[in-house]
């Protein structure tokens, strides 16, 4: 019952995250900014971010990277209606998935069976202009869905990324092209 809570007050926060990030740009100046949310945080965040692009705060803005870590959120709706806006809100977006990450596969069952952008089931989720990692291969806890604040290699990884603005190239990861797009894992 406390997934279905959060769920709610992931909505209800949507207004907030939008005062909040245009204040931060806003009243520091600052030239960048990184966004990182975790699981259910992504759908706010992502939310937030449609909101701004609707507002056309890319046109004066744009956040530095938006990191999505395990995202809990539909992988259709986000194919057809999140991507293309939030692509256009960041110099860099990237996704960490994991088809270790039991979290999503509950959260899977208790929406209809729908696939969620950060589980890696039969294929990865890839979007032109995003750079999704396939962070399978990284030890992680037993739930496999804190694997990108809780394990070196994806921490080094996402300081790379934001520190020096490198790609997933530059970044050492290993390239993999399938019929279905791009896509980047951590070395074994």
């Amino acid at each position: 019952m406390g997934y279905v809570v959060d769920g709610e007050n992931s909505n209800y926060s949507v207004k907030n995250i939008v005062m909040f990030l245009k204040d931060v740009q806003q009243k520091t100046g600052a030239e960048k900014i990184h966004l990182i949310a975790h699981s259910m945080g992504n759908r706010a965040l992502t939310d937030a971010l449609m909101l701004l692009h609707q507002e056309e705060f890319h046109k004066t803005f744009l956040f530095n990277q938006i990191i999505l870590a395990a995202p809990d959120i539909d992988a259709q709706l986000f194919l057809r209606d999140i991507a293309p806006k939030i692509i256009n809100c960041s110099g860099r977006v990237t996704i960490y998935a994991s088809s270790k990450d039991k979290a999503l596969k509950v959260s899977k069952k208790l929406h209809g069976n729908l696939n969620r952008v950060g589980q890696i089931t039969d294929q990865i989720l890839t979007i032109k202009g995003i750079d999704t990692i396939d962070a399978s291969k990284v030890r992680t806890d037993l739930l496999g869905h804190g694997y990108f604040s809780s394990t070196a290699p994806l921490i080094q990884d996402i300081f790379h990324l934001t520190k020096n603005n490198l790609s997933p190239q530059e970044r050492n990861l290993k390239k993999i092209q399938t019929d279905n797009g791009l896509y980047w894992a951590f070395n074994d």
